[in-house]
């Protein structure tokens, strides 16, 4: 019988490109529909013993509702806009730049020090060292940790989003 490792690689390359046009017509950006279908085979991976046995039309269907619940959540948890995402940012912002004077303060290190010490697990800290210090991309990382791209995905967007929360929590402050 195929490793588990092998099983979800396979249902990954069948999948995750479909799943990935699935959420974009449903309204999701490109960028985000790549984390999003990476989740759901995450999601299924945590759960290796209720997800198997299913026969392979059952597994496709659980992967498309996992990514629906998935997009439901974002949708409930998105209160502010993040800057990234936001097409036209300079005419979004009227008064002051907070981002420009976050950047400009001279205790920018101060900052990126606050935000390391915010992150309460040691691998995001590492993660976050990874990628601002040495801006490593998702295949170096995906080595690094020893897990498909996919997974590492994932893993970074669920670091973006802890950032974000601590970046809005600095620049409200």
């Amino acid at each position: 019988m195929p490793d588990l490792n092998s099983i979800f690689t396979e249902l990954f390359e069948t999948y995750h490109g479909s799943l990935i046009n699935f959420c974009i017509s449903q309204g999701v950006r490109a960028e985000s529909a790549e984390d999003i279908a990476s989740e759901a085979f995450t999601r299924a991976l945590a759960n290796p013993e209720k997800f198997l046995p299913l026969d392979p039309k059952q597994q496709r269907t659980w992967l498309y509702s996992a990514v629906g619940y998935i997009i439901k959540e974002n949708n409930a948890r998105i209160t502010s806009v993040p800057f990234g995402e936001i097409e036209n940012i300079e005419n979004y912002i009227t008064e002051t730049d907070k981002l420009e004077e976050f950047i400009a303060d001279e205790d920018f290190n101060g900052y990126v020090k606050q935000i390391h010490e915010e992150l309460s697990d040691e691998k995001d800290r590492e993660l976050f060292r990874l990628i601002f210090d040495r801006k490593i991309d998702y295949d170096t990382l995906s080595k690094k940790f020893g897990i498909t791209p996919g997974h590492t995905r994932v893993m970074v967007s669920r670091l973006r989003k802890k950032l974000r929360v601590i970046v809005n929590k600095i620049l409200n402050s």
